[in-house]
């Protein structure tokens, strides 16, 4: 299969193409889609056939397909029954597709990580960022940045999150010593030292947060030298006015009145009300308050996929232009498919993780990483529309997926290289000859 000539490539060069592959829009039928979705459907044409292949030709692929299939089947199933029920079906398939994108990558991902090193995977993620840092700076010195810098992608938060993947692992691999090349080693520096900078400019609160916590809880275990200088950082990004005018709004931007006072400021009904401030973190809470009575009234199955933005005009007085998205994929969950959906997503996440701790006695490094990454995501969902970051979604699948089954685990190499078919372990058993 063509990982090395397609997939591969295609993988470090989307995110930098995101904006781009966006503005050409064909119509298939009801569904607008755009060059990025097409990227999607050659991931999911790319995984089907490997899976046909397993299924019929070679046994030794059919232990990361059954792996994937029994952690993505009850996500992919919530989402399926959550799409037949949406009052927008075109938007829904097109959500939908999006994560069979994620699994379809999952399992590329874990087929091909035994010809995967450390090395490769540190150049891949390192070279994945290229395009995108490029553009920021490119916007910085044009003057085209804006009061929060989004690069390559559709909204700064894309390139936040996406930021925190890249410099979280990069700094895994330069603290295993995965290059030791020098050439490299300077340029995965330059990486970081400009990622850091453009993470900084996105604005992005719980992006910045999330990547201080994921840094420092893996040097306290790894280097715990390291964490002396961990303690200086925040109060150095605090003299970057992009940064200190944001954390201010946090403390400034407070409304002290309550949610039912605003509705009724909003709609008049109080005399001299005057302006009203409310931040970021406020607003999502009021957001949240007004959707629960419309999940407790369908609390198994939601009101479909791709519902909450439609609704939320009509729950939600607050609501801007098109409606509001979630900001928290685990309210957004509840309200589109219910506890069917989020149990679903639950199985597929603690799934992951717990295939990496049983990994945790081969791979101790990686799986400690990958854990660490998949908590500090899971915990900024709590404040973030992740589930509609595409490009982000994509690399976390494909980074703890690979980490699941490297080339370090030579059993599994060994056996893609042999003549005769040898069936694999099922998960958990990747590291094992059977």
């Amino acid at each position: 299969m063509p990982f090395a000539g397609f997939v591969l490539p295609a993988l470090i060069l989307r995110p930098g193409l995101e904006t781009a592959l966006g503005l050409v829009h064909m119509n298939l039928g009801p569904i607008s889609v755009t060059l990025g979705f097409l990227f999607n459907i050659m991931m999911v044409a790319i995984a089907a056939a490997l899976a046909g292949y397993a299924l019929l030709v070679d046994r030794r692929y059919q232990a990361p397909l059954a792996t994937v299939a029994m952690v993505w089947s009850p996500f992919l199933i919530g989402n399926l029954i959550a799409a037949l029920h949406s009052p927008q079906p075109a938007l829904a398939m097109q959500v939908l597709f999006n994560s069979l994108t994620y699994a379809s990558v999952s399992y590329l991902a874990i087929s091909y990580a035994p010809s995967i090193d450390r090395a490769t995977l540190t150049k891949g993620v390192a070279l994945t960022a290229v395009l995108p840092l490029l553009t920021g700076l490119a916007q910085i010195a044009t003057g085209t940045a804006g009061p929060r810098l989004q690069a390559s992608f559709a909204h700064p938060n894309i390139l936040a999150f996406f930021l925190l993947i890249v410099i979280t692992f990069l700094v895994h691999a330069l603290v295993q010593g995965y290059v030791r090349s020098r050439p490299w080693v300077l340029a995965i520096a330059a990486v970081l030292v400009v990622g850091g900078l453009e993470l900084l400019l996105t604005g992005t609160r719980s992006a910045y947060i999330a990547t201080y916590i994921a840094i420092f809880l893996y040097l306290l275990w790894q280097k715990p030298v390291f964490i002396l200088p961990m303690f200086i950082l925040p109060f150095a990004a605090l003299m970057i006015p992009a940064v200190s005018d944001r954390m201010q709004d946090v403390l400034n931007g407070s409304s002290p009145v309550s949610y039912d006072y605003i509705v009724s400021a909003m709609r008049g009904d109080v005399a001299d009300s005057g302006e009203i401030l409310l931040d970021s973190g406020t607003w999502r809470k009021y957001l949240w308050k007004a959707a629960w009575p419309w999940i407790e009234h369908r609390l198994l199955l939601g009101h479909g996929l791709s519902s909450f933005q439609f609704y939320s005009r009509d729950f939600f007085p607050l609501a801007v232009g098109e409606g509001s998205g979630a900001h928290n994929i685990y309210v957004q969950m509840m309200f589109e498919g219910g506890l069917l959906l989020l149990l679903g997503y639950l199985v597929t996440y603690v799934g992951v993780i717990a295939m990496h701790f049983r990994r945790m006695t081969t791979g101790a490094a990686d799986s400690y990483y990958a854990i660490l990454l998949m908590m500090v995501f899971a915990v900024a969902s709590f404040s973030d529309n992740m589930l509609y970051y595409l490009s982000v979604n994509i690399m976390m699948w494909g980074v703890v997926f690979v980490l699941l089954a490297s080339k370090r685990s030579e059993s599994l190499a060994s056996s893609l290289r042999t003549d005769r078919p040898r069936p694999f372990a099922l998960a958990g058993g990747l590291n094992r000859r059977p």
